[in-house]
C-alpha cells in the first residue's frame, strides 16, 4: 500500500532492486485507553511455546481477548477459518484497533538485566534470496511449516514478527532514537518483568531514510524460519476464493541493526531421554574420546565455552559432566558444533529407534529435564555472528533449532491484519443483522440489559417465576462476543430459548424473556430491542462494586484480573441508553441496591411497566446449581453465576463499597470507575429510574 505519491515512486524503484524492501503498513493493536494494559493480552515467544505444548490448560486460564487464542485455537475448533473471524470480531467491536495511516514502527525491548534491543517493524517484502536480501539460517520441520501454512491461512494476519539482523550505516538508529523522544504508542511488559515499547513512524522523509538504508543490503533471519517458509507457501499456492491475494507477498518483520545491537546467538542443545549418561558414553566409541569434567554443571559449562576451538560438546546427566569430541569432517569444512553434532554425534546417540531427543534452549533446563528423564543432556557452544551470516549467505542450512535469541519480539503488540476495503461496509451494515420475527412462537418479548454483576441473573429468576413469562435465553450475544461467531448463531440461541417449565414447573403464558450484557449486545442494542415488544429495562448499580465483583470472580477462577475495560459494560450502557434517547424509545432503569433493598416493591412496577402480574412469591426459589447457563465455549465452570444458581431468593444489599484509591491506575482502570461513578450517578437521577415505594 504506498503511503503517498512520492513513497509509491519510491516503492516502484525498490522494486526493481534486489535488497531488504520495507514497507508502512496500518498496525493493528489492542485497544486499551493506557498504552500499558495490553500486557494483559500479549505474549512472549517463550509463553507461546509452552502454551502450544499445553493448549487446552493454558487457554482455560486466558482472558476471553488473550493473542494465544487466535494462534492456539480450541481442541475442538475444526475450521480454520474460526480464528480469523474471531480477530475479525474483535477489530469489529473495537477489543482491537487498526492504525489510521500506514506506517513504520519503530521498537525497543528491555528485559529486566537492562539488555535493551531496538529495531523497525514492517512489512517485509518475501521471495528467494538474493531478490528479497533476505537470507534463512536454519533449516525447518515440514510438519510445522504445514501447521503454520493451515493457521496463518485462516487467520489471514500476522500477529508475530519474524526478526532480522543486518549490517546498517547508523540511519535506522537515529530514526528510532528520534521516534523515542515522542510518547509510547504501546507499552508492555511479558515474562518476568521484560519491558516493551512501540512508537510510530509516519513521517515520508524518515519512512525513506530507512528504506534507503535496508534496500542497500541484505538480512538474515534470527526467529521464524518456519513462519517465513509458510509465508513462502502462501505466496506460491494458486488464486483461490478467500485467499488474500498479494498479502502474503510480505511478512510482519522487525529488522535489527547488527552495529546497534550486535547478534548475540545461543546454542539450542538437546535432551536424550532414557539413555544413562553411560551408555551414551559406550555408544560413541573411540571416535569420540571424552574427559570427565569434576565438580558443578557451571564449572563445567566454563570448560566448554574455554574449549570452543576444540570443537566439543558436553554430556551431562545432572551428576556428571563430560567433554567429548564433536567428530571432524575431511578438509576442515569450516562447520559449525551444531553441524558437527548433527552429523556424527547425536545419531550415534540416537541408533537406538526407541530414545527420544529433543533440543531445549538454556543448558540448565536441559540438563534438569535429562535427569528427570533419566537421560543425558547434549551442550554446545554457540556459534559465532559471522558463522550464522557466512552459512545464510551461501546458503547453507544449519540444523533445526540449532540457535536461539534471548531477546525477540511479542506476539500481540502490532499485528498486520488482511482487510480488503470491498471486504468492510459501512458501519450501520456490519453491525446490523436481520432481527428475527419471535411474535408467532411467544404472546411478548422482554428485554433485560445490564453491565455485569448488576445483579442481572437475579433479576432475571424473579422474572422466571412469573407464569406469565415461559422461555429464557441466556446472554445470546455472549459467544458471539467472545467466540466470534456472527448474529445469527445468537438469534439461534434465542430461538432455542430455554423452557422454564422444565426449570420452575408448569407455565400458563408462553412469552420470552431474553437478558443481556451490555458489552456483548454491544452495537448490536438496534436489533435487540427490536425484537422486544415490552418497555427494555437497564439494569445499573454503583460501579465500584460492579467492576471489584468482576476482577474478585476472575481471581477465584484463576485468571488474570486485567480485561479490557469495555467489558465493564458501562461504556455500552451509555451508548445503548442513548440510543432509546434519540430513537424515541421507552425504557425502565432499575439499580440493584433498589431492587435488593425493596424488591417486592421495585418488581411489582417493573411487572406493571411488562405488562405481567406480580406475587410476592415471585422472589424465592429453590437452589439450581445444576443449571449452565454460558453459551461461551471457553467459559468452563460458571463462576460468574455460581451464586445466584446456588441462592434461595433476593439477597439484601450488605456488601462494602471499595474506595477509588483500590483500583489500580495501571492500564486506566482507577480513572475509568470514577467516570462510571459518574454516569452512574446521573442514571439514578434519570426520571425512567424505578424508585421504591415505601
Amino acid at each position: 500500500m504506498p503511503y503517498s505519491q512520492t513513497h509509491a515512486h519510491r516503492q516502484a524503484d525498490h522494486s526493481q532492486r534486489t535488497g531488504l524492501r520495507l514497507e508502512p503498513f496500518p498496525g493493528v493493536f489492542y485497544n486499551t485507553q493506557d498504552s500499558r494494559t495490553a500486557s494483559a493480552f500479549i505474549a512472549s515467544s517463550t509463553e507461546a511455546g509452552t502454551a502450544a505444548r499445553h493448549a487446552t490448560d493454558v487457554l482455560a486460564g486466558l482472558p476471553p481477548h488473550h493473542v494465544l487464542r487466535l494462534v492456539l485455537p480450541s481442541p475442538e475448533a475444526c475450521d480454520p477459518g474460526e480464528s480469523g473471524r474471531l480477530l475479525r470480531a474483535w477489530l469489529s467491536r473495537g477489543v482491537l484497533r487498526a492504525d489510521t495511516r500506514p506506517a513504520l514502527y519503530a521498537y525497543e525491548q528491555q528485559d529486566p538485566s537492562g539488555a535493551t534491543l531496538r529495531g523497525v517493524i514492517g512489512a517485509l517484502r518475501g521471495g528467494p534470496h538474493p531478490h528479497s536480501g533476505v537470507a534463512p539460517h536454519e533449516d525447518v520441520s515440514a510438519h510445522v511449516v504445514d501447521r503454520l501454512v493451515t493457521t496463518l491461512a485462516g487467520l489471514r494476519a500476522d500477529v508475530e514478527p519474524l526478526m532480522l539482523w543486518y549490517r546498517g550505516t547508523g540511519t535506522m538508529a537515529a530514526t528510532i532514537a528520534t521516534a523515542a523522544e515522542r510518547p509510547a504508542l504501546l507499552e508492555a511488559v511479558t515474562g518476568h518483568g521484560t519491558a516493551h515499547r512501540l512508537w510510530t513512524i509516519t513521517d515520508e522523509r524518515e519512512i525513506a531514510a530507512v528504506q534507503d538504508e535496508l534496500a542497500a543490503g541484505h538480512a538474515v533471519i534470527a526467529d521464524g524460519h518456519h513462519r517465513f517458509c509458510a509465508h513462502t507457501r502462501l505466496r506460491e499456492q494458486p488464486p483461490a476464493p478467500g485467499r488474500p491475494a498479494g498479502f502474503w507477498d510480505h511478512s510482519l518483520a522487525l529488522l535489527v541493526d547488527t552495529e546497534q545491537h550486535p547478534m548475540t546467538p545461543r546454542a539450542f542443545h538437546h535432551v536424550i531421554r532414557d539413555l544413562p549418561l553411560a551408555t551414551a558414553l559406550r555408544r560413541l566409541g573411540p571416535a569420540h574420546p571424552y574427559e570427565v569434567c569434576e565438580g558443578t554443571l557451571p564449572s563445567a559449562l566454563a570448560r566448554l565455552a574455554a574449549r570452543r576451538d576444540d570443537r566439543v560438546a558436553l554430556l551431562s546427566d545432572g551428576a556428571r559432566h563430560c567433554l567429548t569430541h564433536l567428530g571432524q569432517e575431511p578438509g576442515g569444512t569450516g562447520l559449525t558444533d551444531a553441524e558437527l553434532a548433527a552429523r556424527h554425534l547425536l545419531p550415534r546417540l540416537r541408533s537406538d529407534s526407541a530414545v527420544d531427543s529433543e533440543p531445549l534452549g538454556p543448558a540448565v533446563d536441559a540438563v534438569a529435564e535429562a535427569a528427570r528423564a533419566g537421560g543425558c543432556a547434549v551442550l554446545l557452544n554457540p556459534p559465532g555472528a559471522a558463522d550464522i551470516h557466512r552459512a545464510a549467505l551461501a546458503g547453507r542450512r544449519l540444523p533445526r533449532k540449532s540457535t536461539y535469541f534471548p531477546l525477540k519480539p511479542p506476539l500481540g503488540l502490532v499485528m498486520r491484519v488482511h482487510t480488503p476495503p470491498e471486504s468492510r461496509p459501512p458501519k450501520e451494515k456490519t453491525m446490523s443483522h436481520p432481527s428475527p420475527d419471535l411474535t408467532a412462537k411467544h404472546d411478548a418479548v422482554h428485554v433485560v440489559v445490564a453491565p455485569p454483576r448488576t445483579a442481572s441473573t437475579a433479576f432475571a429468576r424473579v422474572l422466571w417465576n412469573n407464569p406469565a413469562v415461559g422461555y429464557y435465553a441466556h446472554e445470546p450475544f455472549e459467544a458471539a462476543y467472545f467466540d466470534g461467531h456472527g448474529p445469527e448463531h445468537a438469534w439461534e440461541s434465542v430461538r432455542n430459548a430455554v423452557d422454564l417449565s422444565a426449570v420452575v414447573g408448569a407455565k400458563a403464558g408462553n412469552s420470552l424473556l431474553i437478558k443481556e450484557i451490555a458489552f456483548q449486545a454491544g452495537d448490536r442494542i438496534g436489533e435487540l430491542l427490536a425484537v422486544a415488544t415490552s418497555v427494555p429495562v437497564f439494569l445499573i448499580r454503583d460501579p465500584r462494586l460492579t467492576i471489584s465483583s468482576r476482577r474478585e470472580v476472575k481471581r477465584r477462577a484463576g485468571s488474570t484480573l486485567e480485561f479490557p475495560l469495555a467489558e465493564t459494560g458501562w461504556q455500552a450502557l451509555e451508548s445503548h441508553i442513548a440510543y432509546c434517547r434519540d430513537n424515541g424509545i421507552d425504557y425502565v432503569l432499575v439499580d440493584a441496591y433498589d431492587f435488593r433493598s425493596q424488591p417486592a416493591s421495585v418488581m411489582s412496577q417493573v411487572s406493571a411497566r411488562l405488562g405481567v402480574d406480580f406475587d410476592p412469591a415471585q422472589l424465592t426459589w429453590e437452589p439450581r446449581p445444576d443449571l449452565t447457563l454460558s453459551n461461551h465455549r471457553t467459559s468452563g465452570v460458571d463462576h460468574f453465576f455460581t451464586r445466584v444458581l446456588n441462592s434461595k431468593g433476593i439477597e439484601p444489599p450488605m456488601e462494602t463499597v471499595p474506595d477509588l484509591a483500590e483500583f489500580p491506575e495501571d492500564g486506566g482502570l482507577r480513572a475509568h470507575v470514577s467516570w462510571a461513578l459518574d454516569l452512574y450517578e446521573q442514571l439514578r437521577r434519570d426520571p425512567k429510574r424505578i424508585v421504591p415505594q415505601s
